[in-house]
C-alpha cells in the first residue's frame, strides 16, 4: 500500500497546488465580473428592464472561464509524468516494484476526480451568484425553483447538472473517467517510448461538444461513441509487456 501511495504522490504532488491555483483564480474571476455586472444593473435598474440571473451571467461568459480551466486542466495531466524512455521518473516508478498498469490506474483516478471536482466547482459558483442574486432588489419574488429553473436556461450549467437529462448524466459518467484514463495513457506512452494522439482528440472533443443546450441527446449519444473509441485507442497497449511495443 505504501509503494501505491508512493506512485500515486507522483501525480498529485506536481499538480494539485496547481489545481487549487486555478480553481481560485477562476472563482476570483468569476466573482468580479459578476460583482462589475450586477453593479451596472443595480445602477441603471430605474432606466432599464430589470435584468434576469441568466442575462447576468451571459454577460460574464462563464463558459469561457470553464472551458480555459478545463484546458488548463488537461495540459497539466497531460505534461504531467512525460519524459523520454529510460528518463529518471521510469527509473522511480521501477523501484515502487508495482506495475504500470496499477500506477496507470491510480493516476487516471486521481485525475478523474479532479475533473468532477472542476465540474462541482463550477456548480457552486452558480449557486453561489444565484444566492447573491436573490438577496439583491433583483431578486424580490424570485420563486424557491427559480435555480432549478436556471439550469435549464444556461447551456453550461444543465451540461454539468443535468437533473434530468439521463443521456447528459450518461455521458457525463463516461466522459470523466475516459479523460482520466487518457490522460494517466498519454505519459505512459511517452515513457514507453511511444506517442498516442488519442488523449489529445479526446481533450478536444470535449472542448467542443461539453456545452450543449436541453435535450440534445443525438449530440450526447456521438459524444460517448467517440469518447469510447478514443479510450479504446489510448489504453490498447496499457497492459502489454513494455518490450513487446
Amino acid at each position: 500500500m505504501k509503494q501505491r501511495i508512493s506512485a500515486l504522490m507522483l501525480a498529485v504532488t506536481p499538480t494539485f497546488r496547481w489545481v487549487a491555483v486555478l480553481l481560485a483564480a477562476a472563482g476570483a474571476l468569476e466573482y468580479f465580473l459578476f460583482h462589475r455586472a450586477m453593479s451596472a444593473a443595480l445602477s441603471n435598474r430605474y432606466g432599464n428592464a430589470i435584468p434576469s440571473f441568466e442575462q447576468i451571467m451571459e454577460s460574464i461568459r462563464p463558459e469561457l472561464i470553464f472551458g480555459a480551466v478545463f484546458l488548463l486542466f488537461c495540459v497539466l495531466f497531460l505534461l504531467t509524468g512525460c519524459e523520454q524512455k529510460g528518463g529518471k521518473l521510469s527509473y522511480t516508478l521501477r523501484r515502487l516494484s508495482i506495475s504500470e498498469a496499477e500506477i496507470h490506474i491510480s493516476w487516471a483516478i486521481y485525475y478523474t476526480l479532479c475533473f468532477v471536482l472542476l465540474a462541482l466547482w463550477q456548480v457552486g459558483m452558480y449557486f453561489l451568484f444565484h444566492h447573491l442574486y436573490a438577496a439583491s432588489p433583483f431578486g424580490e419574488g424570485l420563486s424557491p425553483s427559480a435555480w432549478l429553473l436556471a439550469t435549464y436556461r444556461s447551456d453550461l450549467l444543465h451540461s454539468l447538472f443535468p437533473l434530468h437529462d439521463v443521456p447528459r448524466h450518461l455521458r457525463n459518467a463516461l466522459l470523466y473517467p475516459c479523460l482520466g484514463l487518457c490522460c494517466s495513457a498519454f505519459s505512459l506512452h511517452l515513457r514507453r517510448g511511444s506517442r498516442s494522439w488519442a488523449p489529445l482528440m479526446l481533450v478536444a472533443l470535449t472542448i467542443f461538444t461539453f456545452v450543449r443546450n436541453p435535450g440534445n441527446s443525438a449530440m450526447d449519444i456521438f459524444t460517448m461513441v467517440y469518447t469510447a473509441w478514443l479510450t479504446a485507442i489510448a489504453l490498447r497497449h496499457t497492459w502489454r509487456d513494455p518490450h513487446e511495443e
